[in-house]
Parts: C-alpha cells; structure tokens; sequence
C-alpha cells in the first residue's frame, strides 16, 4: 500500500451531495458493480468484495475501522447555482391504465406520496473542473476500479458531475504517488476524535455504504469538509 493522490477531471457541473463523497465509497460502488455483471453473483461475494478493497485500513484501539481514503475535495470551485423542478404525475394516463388493465396491483392514484407524487424540488449545482482525493492504497486496483466511474455527485442521470474523457475514451482519472496523503487522508468520517483541530462529532458512517441509515452511529467529520 502506498500513498495517493487521485485526480478526477469533469466535463460538466456537479451537485455535491449533503455529505459529500468519500473516495472509499465510490471503489466500493465499482468493485460492487463488477461483481454483479455476473448473473450467478452472490450477496455474500458482494460482501466479501467490499471488505477486501485496494485500501488501507485504520483501527482504532476499541476494533472500530475505517478505510484510509479521504473525502472527495473540489480544486478551485466555483459559485453555487440553484435549481428548481418540477415533478407532475398524468393522473388521466394512468387512470386509463388502470382502467383497461395495462396497470395491475393499484387501486388509487396517489399524488401526494410514492412513485407517482407531485412535488417543486431544488439542487444546487456547482461549478468544479476537477475533484481530488488522497488515499493509501494499491495504485493499479484503484485506477482499475475508478475506470468504471462515469459520474460523481448527485443528478448523474441528469448529465450532472460528468467525468472527462480522454484521448484513449477512457475516463480522466490519474492515480499518483503523493507523500502528502499519510496525512490527507483523514479528510474524511474517522472512528474517533482525531488529535487534530477542526473536526466535530456528527451522527454518521465511517465505511460503506454511506447512504445507509447512521442512527446511534457517531462519527468525528472533518468542519470544512
């Protein structure tokens, strides 16, 4: 294992999630989409795949871990730009359907809650050239499963977060050698108060899956992060 630095180059704005996007979580989102391009993959190969990835691991002396890979970071970011949307269910199209049978196991139609409820929603957007991350890791594995990252942030389907491309087609992502990241690193959730200014305990994760309820689950957060 060696200390990194990883640089990913967009095309497009993206929406920086509330939390933001710990390096670690987006390996564990590639190394779980390849094994399941195999139809016979398991849940218990999935597991087994995210407890072994190309990082490091930090304990703490109490057996809480996390992996050393930093929060995703913006290099020179730009303003900060609004968005409001609208999302309108056709109550008469589906009524339709429910009348003459193309849609089956509904009763009502419900435009205040579920898949078919109207709502004003709004995201933020932000302009950012390139996202940066420190990590100690395998440097082949990790630009390996990195490759398979089309998008990073939130409203990806929109075209939000894009990653470059580069004259081979594959995406712009370089993983380099960095000294600086035996320290960067911890940019991220740790397991304990770290003996370092600026952190704040929170309620949260410190490994994958990040989007995974965190409840009674505290964690030590970076304050600029």
């Amino acid at each position: 294992m060696t200390p990194l630095r990883v640089e990913i180059d967009l095309a497009t704005p993206w929406v920086p999630p509330a939390h933001g996007v710990h390096l670690d979580g987006l390996i564990a989102w590639a190394v779980a989409d390849a094994c399941m391009e195999d139809p016979d993959c398991t849940q218990a190969q999935i597991d087994a795949a995210l407890d072994a990835l190309p990082l490091g691991r930090h304990r703490t002396a109490d057996g809480r871990w996390c992996w050393q890979a930093s929060l995703l970071g913006a290099v020179d970011p730009g303003g900060l730009y609004r968005h409001f949307a609208t999302a309108k269910t056709d109550a008469d199209a589906l009524a339709h359907g429910l009348v003459n049978g193309t849609i089956e196991g509904r009763k009502t139609i419900d435009l205040v809650r579920g898949m078919t409820k109207n709502d004003l929603y709004r995201f933020s957007s932000q302009h950012v050239t390139q996202l940066r991350a420190w990590c100690i890791g395998d440097a082949e594995a990790v630009a390996l499963a990195l490759a398979r990252v089309q998008h990073v942030g939130g409203r990806g389907r929109l075209g939000f977060g894009t990653i470059k491309r580069n004259a081979g087609g594959g995406t712009a992502v370089r993983v380099v050698n960095d000294p600086d990241a035996e320290h960067r690193w911890l940019q991220r959730h740790l397991p304990e108060a770290p003996a370092l200014p600026d952190y704040a305990a929170i309620e949260g994760r410190c490994i994958p899956p990040y989007w995974q309820s965190a409840a009674g689950q505290k964690v030590w957060r970076p304050i600029s992060a």
